[in-house]
């Protein structure tokens, strides 16, 4: 005589989950949200637009003057317009070459300037009298004498110099000025034929444009060099298409959750209409008649209750940035001296 099955036994057969199954409306709905969040997503992620700026930059202008001693006067000349409705426009940093610059503090025009270093990263700060709205603009400018840019072997003097940029306000026009003088032998631009050497242009955010150049044999040659280190542009980057795709990333990450969803909601749809699904764990299908298979939540149950271990985890992450937020110029980290 065959043994009767007990009532938890007949839960694991196909008949009992047929006779048992119910339409998974809940499910139905479930996957009508998940529709809309990723149609939502996928819009946002195709016609999001980079951030507006807080700033932008009308005149930006460098005029650079070498000296006997190898030292440089650099003259720094803008032409400012706040753009920012929300926050008004009460200070700016110019990013410096390195932290060896002196600022002369009578050649400042249109604010309180300030000398400082950061974390290696070297700028004048400009503090203005009033604060600026949104379409309003200012004129400033502030002078320094800039020293170890001078490099050179044997009897070879050149210099390279990149003027600060702005990761976060575009730049419209600039123009970067350097004396003819000491007999220049070569450049990476032209002459203007009025005794400067100029390089004109426009930049976006996180764009620079570096100095180059190199004398006759024989100039500087009482002055101190300084040996060349490579720029390292990994600092200047355009922060406002870095934020478009940081969104655009997150959007997507989140359209791919959401298929994953999706995925296992279609599955009980086939498990409705066909008996089994097409997901397996543990070698059970996930879903049976449209319900979570009896037979897979035992086999789960029975996981979970194995118990768990003990362990370690750990994190780190390190950030990087220039002198500041979006009214902060950029300049090259001055490495750390032995």
């Amino acid at each position: 005589m065959a043994k009767k099955k007990s009532a938890a036994e007949d839960k694991f057969s196909p008949e009992y989950v047929r006779k048992h199954r119910t339409f998974p409306a809940f499910k139905t709905f479930l996957l009508v949200l998940c529709i809309l969040a990723q149609i939502t997503l996928v819009c946002m992620a195709i016609f999001a637009e980079a951030p507006a700026p807080q700033d932008k930059i009308d005149s930006y202008t460098v005029t650079v003057e070498p000296k006997e001693n190898g030292s440089l006067d650099i003259t720094y000349e803008f032409v400012w317009t706040a753009l920012d409705e929300e926050e008004p426009l009460t200070w700016v940093e110019i990013g410096i070459a390195n932290s060896n610059f002196e600022l002369y503090t009578n050649s400042v025009k249109g604010g309180t300037a300030t000398r400082d270093v950061y974390d290696g990263y070297c700028y004048v700060r400009v503090d203005f009298p009033i604060a600026y709205t949104a379409g309003d603009k200012v004129q400033f400018s502030f002078k320094i004498n800039q020293r170890d840019l001078l490099h050179g072997e044997g009897k070879e003097r050149y210099f390279y110099f990149v003027p600060g940029w702005f990761n976060a306000t575009p730049v419209e026009q600039y123009t970067f000025r350097w004396k003819d003088s000491f007999d220049v032998v070569s450049s990476n631009t032209q002459s203007n034929g009025l005794g400067w050497l100029t390089w004109q242009g426009s930049l976006e955010c996180g764009e620079y444009v570096p100095m180059e150049v190199y004398y006759r044999e024989g100039a500087f040659a009482s002055a101190e060099t300084m040996e060349y280190d490579p720029f390292d542009d990994s600092e200047a980057y355009n922060e406002l298409q870095g934020s478009l795709w940081a969104l655009r990333i997150i959007t997507v990450l989140g359209a791919l959750l959401l298929i994953i969803a999706e995925v296992y909601i279609v599955d009980s749809y086939v498990s409705y209409g066909r008996g089994r699904g097409f997901i397996r764990s543990g070698g059970y299908h996930v879903h049976h008649y449209g319900r979570v298979n009896p037979r897979y939540r035992a086999y789960r149950d029975a996981q979970n209750n194995r118990g768990g271990g003990s362990g370690r985890g750990c994190a780190c992450a390190c950030a990087c940035a220039c002198a500041g937020g979006g009214r902060a110029g950029c300049s090259r980290k001055e490495p750390s001296r032995k």
